[in-house]
């Protein structure tokens, strides 16, 4: 079997250039695993059952060497990154910034990030190894693109930190909003050669592909604590702010929370992005920000309105309960959280930024999820039998009728033993991504349902050998049918699925992420098909 080597110019060649119908397609291998990953009864393919354990050693010298191994269906992965563990100055000016050494698309340190992802067949035979440096970054901003794909309004983006992660995120938000981005603000801790860098990179981006997106006039800025009226403009910024990404290995929250719990923050709904932090002392979101998320809103009269709030923090995997010092420091509970995975399928009922364009501000959803109509839709355990003291948090009943045979397990959580009781995920972690859809041609196959019988009979996957890398219309890596590819396009909507499109495409929403080696395994299974593709890499035959 032949073995692919990519090294990081190689994936810069790949990915810098990517067109939006191909990174559609990859964000669809995505979904597909992503959802079996959090939904999928059975100890197989790409189910969270089926997923060995990440690990992590921390040297004496001040390293720390993360260990994510993962399986599917047709192949396995284990991506090894070493990175120095990052020591914080104590200045109290700077003391809501970026904290840890980052890197940019031109420059590499000796303390980056290093490592390299091994791809094998489901029979352990080499089919690529992948250079980690920029792979990583760009998997993970893929994986938030998901919440960002559908948001209504996307015009301001601000930025904490201008490392690989900020420029991924910014790169794919442009290709995805370019036609409506308005303003990028990065938020640094100086003027470092990151940080000038970055704002070159897109300043100086191709005019081809600027013009093609639908960015060419939008305009870039850099933020430091040295302004002298930083402290009004990081309040502007953030709140003036659509989309919010934190990117940075803070151990101090990187914002006043006033900004945005108090009564001007909260009229507009954000998405917020913290993928920077990966350990317990580390934290980027203010705690007050995450209780307000989370908070049990009444029913009476209120005097002002907000953006609507879901109830939930929506995080990657359940770990990030114990490994992120934004949950564990607020305390986050089990039923106040939501996996990705659990959304991404519904959210095909959420109309694109295009759609949604010509929809009438007067459309506006309700002030907030309140009154008892909203909590009972809110509430995973409640019925009529509960008293309201008894209600628990969450999105619960607003998942649709048309896959019944999943809504028993999604808050019930079945596999919360398996995420918070199996012995303490590794304390240094990474951000996190999957594959591409089969010819678009093609006629999917619909998910047949299940009994529960059968389900509890389909244990295991079958094992098979993987289809050849070398076509981008081959197959899926995680063979998992979509769920509404038999379902019509535009399928009315119920009053449930109302409520959590509002949510999404307007609400204020916060995603959390620390990295799962399922999607790692996905995203890059998809670069050596590209790379075999476009004759990039080295490709060994009969390795």
């Amino acid at each position: 079997m032949p073995l692919t080597i990519l090294s990081n110019k190689n994936i810069q060649h790949l990915l810098l250039d990517l067109r939006k119908e191909v990174l559609h397609e990859m964000m669809e291998r995505l979904r597909e695993a992503l959802d079996e990953y959090s939904l999928s009864k059975t100890k197989g393919g790409c189910s969270a059952d089926n997923q060995p354990e990440p690990t992590s050693v921390e040297s004496f010298h001040g390293t720390a060497t993360r260990f994510m191994p993962a399986t599917s269906s047709s192949y396995l992965g284990m991506k090894v990154v070493t990175q120095a563990t990052v020591t914080v100055p104590d200045e109290s000016s700077i003391e809501s910034l970026d904290r840890g050494p980052e890197d940019s698309m031109v420059s590499t340190p000796a303390n980056n990030s290093r490592g390299a992802l091994l791809i094998m067949s489901n029979t352990s035979e080499p089919i690529g190894i992948i250079n980690a440096q920029e792979f990583t970054a760009f998997r993970t901003a893929l994986t938030s693109s998901l919440l960002l794909l559908h948001r209504r309004r996307v015009k301001v983006l601000t930025v904490f930190g201008t490392g690989k992660q900020a420029f991924w995120h910014v790169r794919l938000a442009l290709c995805l909003h370019g036609h409506t981005i308005k303003r990028v603000h990065f938020i640094n801790r100086d003027f470092s050669e990151n940080a000038t860098a970055i704002l070159t990179n897109f300043y100086s981006y191709d005019a081809l592909v600027r013009e093609r997106e639908g960015w060419p006039s939008t305009s870039f800025s850099l933020l430091t604590p040295y302004y002298e009226e930083y402290r009004r403009m990081i309040n502007k910024q953030v709140r003036d702010a659509d989309v919010v990404y934190c990117t940075t290995p803070s151990t101090e929250p990187l914002f006043d929370h006033r900004i945005l719990t108090e009564t001007q923050g909260r009229q507009k709904g954000r998405l917020i992005i913290a993928v920077g932090s990966y350990k317990d002392s580390m934290i980027e979101v203010p705690k007050e920000v995450i209780h307000q998320a989370v908070k049990r809103h009444g029913t009476g009269h209120h005097l002002h309105k907000h953006a609507e709030e879901g109830g939930v923090i929506i995080v990657d995997t359940l770990a990030c309960l114990a490994d992120t010092g934004e949950l564990t420091q607020a305390k986050v509970g089990e039923t106040e959280v939501v996996e990705l995975g659990e959304l991404v399928m519904l959210q095909r009922l959420v109309p694109t930024a295009e759609e949604t364009s010509s929809m009438s501000d007067e459309m506006s959803p309700r002030s907030s999820f309140e009154g008892p109509s909203m909590r009972t839709i809110f509430s995973p355990s409640f019925s009529k039998t509960d008293s309201p003291s008894e209600e628990r948090h969450g999105l619960a009943h607003i998942f649709p009728s048309h896959r019944p045979h999943r809504l028993p397990s999604i808050f019930h959580r079945r596999k919360s033993s398996r995420s918070l009781e199996k012995g303490g995920l590794a304390t240094a972690s990474e951000n996190s991504l999957p594959r591409r859809s089969e010819s678009r041609n093609s006629s999917p196959q619909p998910q047949p349902q299940r009994s529960d019988s059968q389900q509890s009979n389909n244990t295991s996957s079958p094992t098979h050998h993987p289809p050849p890398i070398s076509h981008r219309s081959s197959s899926s890596v995680s063979h998992t049918p979509t769920l509404t590819s038999g379902k019509k396009p535009h399928k009315p909507q119920s009053a449930k699925e109302d409520d959590l499109c509002r949510w999404l495409t307007k609400g204020n929403v916060i995603y959390k992420s620390i990295g799962i080696g399922l999607v790692d395994l996905v995203i890059g299974t998809e670069l050596i098909k590209m790379a075999r593709e476009e004759g990039v890499g080295v490709t060994m035959q009969d390795f």
